[in-house]
């Protein structure tokens, strides 16, 4: 995406999505990214694009796939999500509709939340214990 996005409300990019904005959405207030179990972005490059989205208060992720993140970025050899909080000062409403749940509480732990936060979790995914404790060469569960 690129061009001006100051004056934008609102994002929903469902589907397929082969990519993931980088700009800055200073006055962004809503969004909505659903992505296909193929095609499932790295957890840090979502944090990243929360990152640019200070003013954000209502927000639905779906189909967060941890397996599928998890070979790409040792494929990728990045490194895991960094220490730095990304504070969503503003969130009013977060959602995670059928998301792994490993991957939904590493989101969780790299972000800032306001104590009044409505949180919605529809249709968690959680893997069997078997596969949970398979780990890729990087300590990644996969």
């Amino acid at each position: 995406m690129n061009g001006e996005t100051s004056s934008l409300k609102a994002l929903f990019l469902l589907g397929h999505i082969p990519f993931l904005p980088e700009n800055d959405f200073p006055n962004l207030t809503h969004m909505a990214l659903e992505f296909s179990s193929k095609i499932t972005p790295l957890l840090g490059d979502i944090v990243s694009v929360l990152a640019h989205t200070p003013r954000l208060e209502s927000l639905l992720l779906g189909q967060i796939d941890r397996t599928y993140t998890a070979r790409q970025a040792s494929r990728s050899s990045e490194s895991p999500l960094t220490q730095v909080l990304t504070p969503l000062q503003y969130l009013k409403t977060l959602t995670l509709v059928d998301c792994d749940a490993e991957a939904s509480v590493d989101l969780l732990s790299s972000l800032t939340l306001p104590d009044t936060l409505f949180a919605h979790f529809p249709h968690l995914k959680f893997r069997s214990p078997e596969k949970r404790s398979r780990r890729s060469l990087n300590g990644a569960s996969v």
